[in-house]
């Protein structure tokens, strides 16, 4: 990053009392937490070593971009009050202006829903 913003921050997202590491830019990002307890059966070593989730910038259920590239790589986001916040050009055409998600669902991993099991059995006609 040659010494630049490159879309790394320390911010307590799953309200342990330790900061994760949120990382998000034009190319990739991730969510690691902070793991306080090693257990190393699921492997949860001491440190962020544990990926809440990650991918490359299009792949589904992306977290905004924190920097972007160029001269200027500010997106304009903050997080205060349990949000990651962004205000920039991109957002104007919102409401409030502003594009708001929630720590739970940063937290949270995108995919199908689950289904009830009795849903889920095959249909007797």
């Amino acid at each position: 990053a040659k010494g630049q913003d490159n879309g790394l921050r320390f911010v307590d997202v799953n309200e342990d009392g330790h900061d994760d590491v949120i990382f998000s830019n034009e190319e990739a990002w991730s969510l690691n937490l902070y793991i306080a307890n090693a257990v190393p059966r699921l492997g949860w070593y001491l440190g962020w070593s544990h990926s809440s989730r990650a991918g490359q910038r299009g792949d589904p259920g992306e977290i905004p971009m924190i920097a972007r590239g160029g001269a200027t790589p500010n997106n304009g986001a903050w997080f205060h009050s349990g949000h990651m916040w962004l205000q920039n050009e991109d957002t104007a055409h919102l409401p409030d202006k502003v594009d708001r998600r929630s720590f739970k669902d940063l937290l949270s991993i995108p995919g199908p829903m689950v289904m009830w099991w009795k849903s889920s059995l095959p249909s007797p006609w």
